[in-house]
């Protein structure tokens, strides 16, 4: 499991990403984490890093998510428990610690 300082420069590795694909094209724990925080958690916002013909574009990386700071103790634990059955790492930013399988 990566430290702070390693989840975050691949973090800005994420945001970065210069060939960002759509979604059916993400590993498919990607692709099921962004559809189920999509429809199961509304109060999560998935950062796509562009857009190609209205599609949102992501990076093959990992997904950036961000959640509304009054939404944070009840939103949080659900997007970890996502990861985590989908054997994903999160990394929390503002607290600084890395999460997950």
């Amino acid at each position: 499991m990566p430290n702070p300082t390693e989840a975050e420069e691949y973090y800005q590795r994420i945001r970065t990403d210069d060939h960002p694909v759509p979604l059916g094209v993400l590993a498919p724990p990607l692709r099921e984490f962004v559809r189920g925080v999509g429809e199961d958690i509304p109060q999560a916002e998935i950062l796509p890093l562009n857009r190609s013909q209205d599609e949102p574009l992501y990076s093959r990386l990992g997904i950036a998510v961000r959640v509304p700071a009054r939404d944070i103790k009840e939103v949080c634990p659900r997007l970890v428990a996502t990861a985590i059955d989908l054997r994903l790492l999160t990394y929390d930013r503002d607290g600084g610690y890395v999460m997950g399988m």
